[in-house]
């Protein structure tokens, strides 16, 4: 894929839009009204409406995620980028990583965009063959955004020429 195409196709935002409101929302909901009118777009909500903790599983969820993917699969054949908030929990990366096998196997670039600083420590804290998912998905990635220049060691596991597709873009900046 050219970057022409990619520069401008339309795009497929996948994140979560309030509510609830969280830092993550506002995030998304600024970038959605950031390319209103000046890009086409297709979103996947990832926003979950029920109070519960990420380490939570329940039947309802996993139909979420299905529905998730269902959606993703369908929006990413008309799109030529997908932008992609990551997450910092075991079922939110397995959420993702089923994302990102579904854009690269339509062809799409992926964009992900990390909100938050610890991801290091999430990596560490995992069994080795989720430690191994992860890294063969965030390989999938075109583009990782984080939040600013002292968290790129978060993807030091990834090796050095990772860093090349890290790019920062500061919390809260349109």
């Amino acid at each position: 894929m050219t970057q022409q195409k990619i520069d401008r196709g339309p795009l497929l935002l996948v994140g979560p839009k309030a509510p609830p409101l969280t830092g993550q929302s506002v995030a998304f909901e600024m970038l959605i009204d950031g390319l209103a009118g000046r890009r086409e777009f297709e979103i996947v909500d990832l926003a979950e409406r029920e109070n519960r903790r990420d380490a939570q599983f329940s039947s309802k969820r996993a139909f979420s995620m299905l529905g998730i993917l269902s959606d993703t699969l369908g929006k990413a054949r008309q799109c030529n980028l997908v932008y992609l908030q990551i997450a910092q929990s075991r079922w939110g990366f397995l959420r993702d990583a089923l994302i990102i096998l579904v854009a690269r196997l339509n062809g799409r670039r992926i964009v992900a965009h990390l909100h938050g600083g610890g991801y290091a420590d999430f990596y560490k804290s995992l069994p080795p063959p989720f430690r191994w998912l992860i890294r063969v998905a965030l390989r999938k990635i075109y583009l990782m955004i984080i939040l600013s220049e002292g968290l790129r060691s978060n993807f030091a596991f990834l090796g050095t020429d990772y860093d090349n597709r890290l790019r920062v873009v500061a919390n809260a900046r349109p």
